[in-house]
């Protein structure tokens, strides 16, 4: 079910490494000497400012692309849908089978968990003021015909 990656152009390989070559550059500062990391802090970041390792240099400080114009994310939107069918037919099919062998057993095999008719709670264990709210409040329920 799952597609396999397109490959990847050059320009875009080279963008991706570039920033995380930045990134490790940055998380691994310690490891490198003074002298050493602000030489390559300085040429990345010369390289950055410039352009030099973007993919498309020319759309530099454009707005990006309208997604739905762009065929590449067209199917990365059409995949997403074939995966979430592919979980949905199975769930249905499960769904039918559980509403088909199981029709009626919640209703018919449950007991009861409730006893027809609770017991009050003895007055010493609760204050005065429950009591009083309680014998209000549960008048209904405790009084069963």
């Amino acid at each position: 079910m799952a597609v396999a990656p397109k490959p990847q152009d050059q320009k875009t390989t080279r963008e991706q490494r570039s920033l995380l070559h930045g990134i490790n550059l940055r998380t691994n500062y310690h490891v490198l000497s003074k002298k050493a990391f602000a030489s390559r802090r300085d040429d990345l970041r010369a390289a950055y400012e410039s352009g030099a390792y973007l993919k498309a240099p020319e759309s530099r400080g454009q707005a990006p692309p309208n997604p739905m114009t762009d065929p590449n994310a067209m199917e990365g939107m059409m995949g997403m849908m074939k995966g979430n069918m592919a979980m949905i037919i199975p769930n249905t099919l499960i769904m039918s089978w559980i509403n088909a062998f199981f029709s009626g057993y919640v209703i018919s095999g449950s007991i009861n968990p409730f006893p027809p008719r609770r017991p009050p709670f003895p007055p010493s264990v609760l204050p005065a003021a429950d009591r009083l709210r309680r014998s209000e409040t549960a008048f209904p329920f405790d009084h069963q015909v």
